[in-house]
């Protein structure tokens, strides 16, 4: 599956949108729900897990880079750094998936961010 330009940039704006969420989560009694590093690094690499079938080593190294990555998403929120860790941790996942796997990563993320674009989309009147 090939993913041109356009595509590689809706899916880097739909992880901007899913890391800035995380600061506006909040459980049905409205409260904030702030997740720590660790938390949310555990739910992504079980999400991962479960829609890619990772293998137990890829397991461990694909939890150490989204540790990696929440540690420094929680430091900085500058939407310049924000697209740099995006890219790199990309780059870092690529190099532990199989490119079976990184391909249904990629449509993944772009189908959510169709859907996510779609419900903020109001309706045509």
């Amino acid at each position: 599956m090939k993913f041109n330009l356009k595509s590689f940039f809706i899916i880097n704006i739909f992880l901007i949108f899913s890391i800035l969420q995380v600061f506006a989560q909040t459980e049905g009694n409205g409260e904030i729900v702030v997740r720590s590093p660790e938390t949310e690094a555990l739910r992504q690499t079980e999400r991962m897990k479960n829609d890619l079938n990772l293998t137990p080593t890829q397991e461990k190294l694909v939890y150490n880079i989204n540790l990696k990555y929440e540690k420094e998403r929680q430091q900085s929120t500058d939407r310049r750094q924000a697209l740099e860790r995006i890219k790199n941790k990309n780059e870092e996942l690529r190099k532990v998936l199989t490119e079976q796997q990184y391909a249904q990563l990629q449509s993944k993320r772009y189908n959510q961010a169709t859907i996510n674009r779609q419900r903020n989309t109001p309706p045509p009147e």
